[in-house]
């Protein structure tokens, strides 16, 4: 669950506190799986990482989004508000650390345990917004601000002692170099992301109702023209408070 900023790292013994759909579901998932075990003799191991990030990740996410925006010299949305601009906190994790842990785990660990992979990088989301900045040479004019998500948890960060008890180490621990290779990946791979940020998942909305209670704004400061609002991918990335206020929309396939 979310963690204040005081707040000792979850272990794996810890209650779980889901406050999303989202996350429930995963939740659930667990407690499925370990009652297989307990019931069944399943053999099975749980793991939990952090925030994943690396080559490949699909532009979405806030890294590949953030890095390809200022490539293409747009501005990278940053979920904002007087109250909280930008503090909320990520624990980032090379995704291949993630996948020699989880073999490591598989080899290493025990049968119905579940085990923590932490990345051991805490960052503040506006901190990360910098760092990337800075990488490009630009400055906050390039920040566009957006409204926070509903229930958006404020930080994660987890205790993974039991997994380096079992003599795991990592490679990929160096943030700022592995950001620095992350850029530089990115902007050598144009034709692997633009293809995904042109049309992402092909998808178009053709009609869409938004609360009369709650207009939309877009990340330009403009009401959102709901007869038309284009690549549905496109709009929920740039303000994904967006998606708490949609009703109902009709979806069909872009043209070729």
């Amino acid at each position: 669950g979310s963690l204040s900023l005081n707040s000792p790292s979850s272990k794996e013994t810890d209650a779980k506190h889901p406050r999303s759909a989202y996350s429930a579901t995963k939740s659930g998932a667990e407690d499925l799986t370990l009652a297989a075990f307990e019931t069944h003799s399943l053999p099975v191991i749980i793991t939990r990482s952090s925030n994943n990030y690396g080559i490949f990740q699909f532009p979405e996410k806030i890294l590949p989004l953030f890095i390809t925006n200022l490539i293409d010299g747009k501005k990278v949305p940053l979920m904002w508000s007087e109250e909280n601009p930008g503090l909320n906190v990520r624990d980032w994790l090379h995704v291949k650390d993630n996948c020699r842990a989880i073999w490591f785990i598989s080899q290493k660990g025990k049968i119905g345990e579940i085990y923590n992979i932490s990345g051991d990088n805490e960052k503040t989301n506006i901190e990360l917004t910098q760092n990337l900045l800075s990488s490009f040479g630009k400055g906050e004019e390039m920040i566009e601000k957006i409204p926070h998500r509903l229930g958006h948890d404020f930080r994660y960060s987890i205790d993974s002692s039991k997994l380096k008890s079992l003599g795991f180490f990592y490679k990929n621990k160096d943030f700022k170099r592995e950001l620095e290779l992350l850029v530089e990946w990115y902007n050598a791979n144009k034709s692997w992301w633009e293809p995904l940020r042109k049309n992402i998942l092909g998808v178009k909305i053709k009609e869409i109702k938004v609360h009369t209670d709650k207009p939309d704004i877009d990340s330009l400061g403009k009401v959102q023209n709901v007869s038309n609002p284009g690549n549905f991918r496109e709009v929920l990335r740039f303000n994904e408070g967006l998606l708490d206020r949609i009703e109902q929309v009709s979806i069909g396939k872009t043209s070729p």
